[in-house]
């Protein structure tokens, strides 16, 4: 589902955390060493993907090792 969601503008640090289909990621993106078919984007308030990770943990630790606050979407 690639629905837009209207976030607070005014804090630019948080980044929103959702699981997605592993074939809704960029082509350009190798997730071959996955084994599962859904990783967790990491979008901004605007909804463009920023990053991709395996599991939620480790999008939690990408946000916070780049100083973002992370929340997660439904």
């Amino acid at each position: 589902m690639n629905d837009k969601y209207e976030a607070a503008k005014n804090d630019s640090n948080i980044v929103y955390i959702k699981e997605v289909m592993a074939s809704e990621v960029p082509a350009d993106i190798n997730l071959d060493a996955l084994e599962s078919d859904s990783v967790f984007a990491l979008h901004d308030a605007n909804g463009a993907q920023l990053a991709v990770a395996a599991n939620r943990q480790l999008a939690v630790h990408l946000a916070k090792a780049n100083d973002l606050v992370p929340m997660t979407l439904h």
